[in-house]
């Protein structure tokens, strides 16, 4: 079975050496793939079905794979 972890952009995981700390023990622990959340303009009040509130802080997602990709060996 392949896991993969999602949402490694947003909210606390927004920070680099948090979301760097998280992508290497997913690596080491054998998850397969990173996922990010695609959803980095969020409507002010929140309106359903926004996942979030829009001050949750959310990086590009090809960006921050891009991060992932150059502190990671493995991973997808």
């Amino acid at each position: 079975m392949k896991i993969g972890l999602y949402s490694i952009n947003g909210g606390h995981l927004a920070d680099p050496d948090d979301m760097r700390r998280v992508a290497v023990a997913a690596e080491e622990a054998g998850f397969e793939s990173l996922w990010t959340a695609e959803h980095v303009v969020l409507p002010d009040p929140q309106i359903p079905p926004s996942p979030l509130p829009a001050e949750v802080p959310l990086l590009d997602p090809a960006v921050a794979l891009a991060y992932l990709a150059s502190v990671t060996t493995k991973i997808n």
